[in-house]
């Protein structure tokens, strides 16, 4: 009975110690560090200003609004046109895109490439966000 309690304990704590450096293993190469979101009653969630984390080796910024992406100005620049991208998970971008490589970087950089036009996309959305937030 002895050796039996000795065997399952060696067991459970050789499991914990593969979890832990796992766990160790996927925070080193990316995963794991994800953004941090604030409880909101209007929306359900938020997610947590200023605050960057890495997702596959990406950088994810949050700026001081919440909102994915470099900050903005609160007082639109003459001359800019603004462009708002609402959506959920898609619009975000999920964890697996760098930011230049979103649908509202993209068109913000196909806009910018006319000389008579100035464009700011702002994109305003949030992983799991649907028609109930």
């Amino acid at each position: 009975m002895r050796n039996f309690i000795k065997n399952i304990s060696l067991a459970l704590c050789s499991f914990v110690v593969v979890l832990v450096i796992i766990e160790i293993t996927l925070k080193l190469i990316g995963w794991g560090q994800i953004v941090g979101f604030l409880p909101n009653e209007e929306w359900g969630y938020l997610m947590k200003p200023s605050q960057t984390a890495s997702s596959y080796g990406h950088p994810v910024n949050i700026n001081g609004l919440g909102l994915r992406g470099p900050e903005i100005d609160q007082k639109k620049r003459e001359g800019v046109l603004r462009i708002l991208f609402v959506g959920d998970s898609i619009t975000y971008g999920g964890v697996k895109i760098k930011e230049e490589k979103l649908f509202c970087r993209i068109v913000e950089y196909l806009l910018n490439n006319n000389d008579d036009l100035r464009a700011e996309s702002i994109n305003v959305s949030a992983p799991g966000w649907s028609p109930q937030n």
